[in-house]
């Protein structure tokens, strides 16, 4: 009976032994995902935070910081190109600048001393005439086709065709050729430094 309570014994406490073992693993474990999670967490609010911090401010007239990131500012106006090149597009096949107008008056100021060129105005009454002119010496055909063609246009397929930023200016344009056209259509985006450290759109024009 001796032998047999010492054999006992001992095999309860090899018993105890492993599921101490188990118990420090699963808590182990426990703890790793925990903290894989909170990463995982942290990560995701540093990307919303990344994301929610856009340098161009889109509400009311159009602008982004003295100091600010070239490429940030290109690629967050390029679905603001695509939005006029379809207007554009919708333009050249109605005769109406309604759209391409309201959009001007939501994000850009009237010229004023402020701004030494552009301004509200002079962007609208260059788009009309910019379109008089498509329309003018390209035949219905070819204007039909393009037109329609531009309506199609993807921020993917806009080329930059051109970034002009100076201290006190910048000047970003964008290119889309609608597939099997011999002509593309380019739009501008001028803005200039503000005395409150801004840069506001003075300009949009198409070439």
């Amino acid at each position: 009976m001796k032998l047999l309570n010492r054999k006992s014994k001992k095999a309860i406490v090899i018993s105890a032994i492993a599921a101490c073992s188990l118990f420090a693993g699963s808590m182990g474990a426990g703890a790793e995902g925990s903290t894989a999670a909170s990463k995982t967490r942290q990560a995701q609010l540093y990307a919303s935070s990344v994301k929610a911090a856009a340098t161009v401010s889109k509400k009311g007239v159009m602008s982004f910081p003295k100091r600010f990131n070239k490429k940030n500012v290109i690629n967050e106006l390029k679905p603001e190109a695509v939005n006029l090149i379809k207007t554009y597009g919708s333009t050249l096949q109605t005769g109406s600048t309604r759209n391409f107008n309201a959009y001007v008056d939501k994000h850009m100021m009237n010229s004023t001393s402020k701004i030494f060129v552009g301004g509200r105005e002079a962007t609208k009454k260059s788009y009309k005439t910019r379109v008089s002119t498509t329309k003018k010496y390209t035949s219905k055909e070819k204007v039909s086709r393009f037109s329609k063609g531009l309506k199609k246009a993807t921020a993917s397929k806009l080329k930059i065709e051109q970034k002009y930023i100076k201290d006190y200016s910048a000047q970003i344009t964008y290119e889309y050729k609608p597939a099997g056209s011999y002509i593309s259509a380019k739009v501008a985006f001028t803005f200039i430094l503000q005395s409150n450290g801004k840069y506001i759109i003075s300009a949009i024009n198409f070439y």
